[in-house]
């Protein structure tokens, strides 16, 4: 078979698996094909951490990595110092970390599946007197928003301009509601939109003591403010304090 024909057929045969199998439903599982390598490598990266106490970790770092701390992300970008899949659980041990930071991330995971675990696995990590910083796009003020006549409200929170184009997605919104899927879904992306209530009562579920709503660039420990700017309008910042060691939960 010659060349032309080999490539051809190849094509034939993408477009026939195309044709079977939604992008939308590959997407996910090649995603997670990708990160196999990752998981694979987890039980090198607890051996780093192994006895580290003290830490700052940075959850879900993406290209905003911190000098001085530890930026876990799931993907190598620049400044992340530890690629991990935090969805499972965390390298660290236990009491081993005196802040935690998280911004856009919680969202992520999926609710029931995942997030819990996630919750649990920062509160086993924390010192006593450590505090956890999460930070998620604040679903009770879009809704609000989103009740609200026209669209000033909702433009300002996302940052959309007169057309309604989002400079986060370089889309355009024909309607108020196709801006909130894209807030809480996110092509898929997002999984939970949280209000304040919700993620406090999640956090106290998780075994944290005290849970309290703050606001972009105010906190308990100065040096988990660093929330970004560019997010302050449509974000819920909440901080979540372990005054006390209990039990371990289960991270199966």
């Amino acid at each position: 078979m010659s060349d032309h024909s080999k490539a051809g057929l190849t094509k034939r045969l993408k477009n026939r698996f195309w044709s079977l199998f939604p992008h939308h439903a590959i997407a996910p599982f090649r995603f997670e094909l990708r990160l196999l390598k990752v998981r694979r490598r987890a039980s090198l990266v607890r051996r780093r951490y192994r006895g580290a106490r003290g830490l700052l970790v940075n959850l879900g770092a993406g290209p905003h990595g911190r000098p001085g701390w530890v930026n876990v992300d799931i993907s190598r970008e620049r400044g992340v110092n530890c690629v991990y899949d935090l969805r499972r659980d965390l390298p660290f041990e236990d009491g081993a970390v005196a802040g935690l930071f998280c911004e856009h991330v919680l969202e992520h995971l999926h609710r029931s599946e995942e997030a819990p675990r996630f919750l649990r696995e920062c509160f086993r990590v924390l010192e006593p007197g450590g505090v956890f910083r999460v930070i998620v796009p604040d679903g009770g003020r879009y809704l609000r928003a989103y009740s609200q006549e026209g669209w000033a409200a909702l433009d300002a929170l996302r940052g959309t301009d007169a057309e309604h184009r989002d400079p986060w997605s370089d889309g355009r919104y024909r309607t108020k509601m196709e801006l909130v899927n894209e807030i809480f879904r996110q092509n898929g992306e997002h999984q939970y939109a949280y209000d304040a209530e919700t993620l406090i009562a999640d956090l106290r579920e998780a075994g944290f003591d005290r849970v309290i709503e703050q606001s972009f660039g105010v906190g308990q420990d100065a040096r988990l403010l660093l929330d970004r700017p560019s997010r302050a309008a449509e974000s819920l910042y909440v901080e979540a304090l372990k005054t006390a060691a209990r039990p371990n939960f289960s991270t199966t």
